[in-house]
């Protein structure tokens, strides 16, 4: 019987932990450990609030770690170090867990860590490969179930499952569809990876690129891109940080982009509203991208129509950026 530890911290660990704890049922092994990163203050009221793992966690009656850190000479990095090896596990299973995983760690366990990442390793390393795969107009990605190392994403890759990317996908449903299709490439493996049954293939240098974290300043609509990186942007950028610009002095966010080029030029700026009903269409440098959703500063997320009701908006107006 082997002992497994599984570290995650947001919804989209949840179907991997799932498939864990099942397998764990199925196969008389043990889910022994669950670690996810401390509770956050979150809402209006700064509410202590725990992650989802650690939710479902404790309803399958898995003890909960949540170190605030795992470097050497911390206090929670030492505490925990100590326990993770008087827990013995023999492997640990990692998706989106979001700290930096020690070296000390790493070797704890004899059947190593391995984790799910979010992209068709090696491209897109790193903290956002989901939305950057968006936002770069890619239309294929992936999960790929990799032997973890203390390089960033730098380990073997075990296998991958690819996925296309949707005219219609954000992050929000490429983030749903890749935690289902994560969950089950490591369900398949499970019991490879515990025989050491499964060989891993080192990644190589083709192809290698970065995705960076997201930050707020690049969510300011930009009228010097193209009209479908723009597009491209309203949907990777969902649920945060959010396109935006701003109309009449509030601030509006821009969801659901889509892109037509080959628009006859005119006299009309980048960033004019060209349309204003079912759609709302701004001029771009090379064709109007539309939105088919808005949020006005202070309310909530509307369809076109309805949002714009009670606004001194018209055609021919320009979005600002102040």
């Amino acid at each position: 019987m082997a002992r497994l530890a599984f570290f995650g911290t947001p919804e989209f660990s949840l179907p991997t932990l799932e498939v864990v704890a099942r397998f764990c049922r199925e196969q008389k092994h043990e889910l022994v450990l669950v670690v996810s990163q401390p509770d956050q203050e979150q809402g209006r009221g700064r509410k202590l609030l725990p992650p989802p793992i650690k939710i479902y966690a404790e309803k399958l009656g898995v003890t909960v770690a949540q170190p605030r850190s795992l470097k050497k000479n911390t206090h929670d990095g030492d505490s925990f170090y100590e326990y993770f090896v008087k827990t013995k596990i023999d492997l640990a299973v990692v998706v989106a867990y979001g700290k930096i995983i020690s070296q000390r760690l790493l070797s704890a366990a004899p059947l190593g860590f391995v984790n799910l990442h979010g992209s068709l390793l090696p491209k897109l390393r790193g903290a956002a490969p989901v939305q950057r795969a968006i936002a770069q107009g890619e239309y294929e990605t992936g999960i790929s179930l990799m032997s973890m190392v203390l390089k960033l994403d730098a380990g073997d890759v075990f296998d991958l499952i690819k996925t296309p990317i949707l005219a219609s996908d954000t992050s929000v449903t490429l983030f749903r569809r890749l935690s289902w299709l994560g969950a089950h490439l490591l369900y398949q493996h499970l019991d490879d990876l515990l025989h050491k049954a499964i060989l891993a293939q080192p990644q190589g240098e083709i192809g290698l690129s970065y995705a960076s974290m997201l930050n707020k300043e690049e969510a300011l609509i930009d009228f010097r891109l193209p009209g479908q990186k723009i597009a491209h942007l309203s949907r990777a950028l969902d649920p945060w940080p959010n396109l935006y610009g701003f109309i009449a002095h509030k601030r509006v966010k821009f969801f659901d982009g889509f892109f037509i080029g080959g628009v006859p030029k005119n006299k009309q700026e980048p960033g004019t509203i060209m349309c204003l009903g079912q759609f709302l269409g701004l001029r771009t440098i090379d064709g109007i991208v539309y939105f088919q959703r808005m949020q006005v500063e202070g309310k909530t997320i509307l369809p076109i129509s309805e949002a714009r009701r009670g606004m001194h908006v018209n055609i021919g107006d320009r979005i600002s950026h102040l």
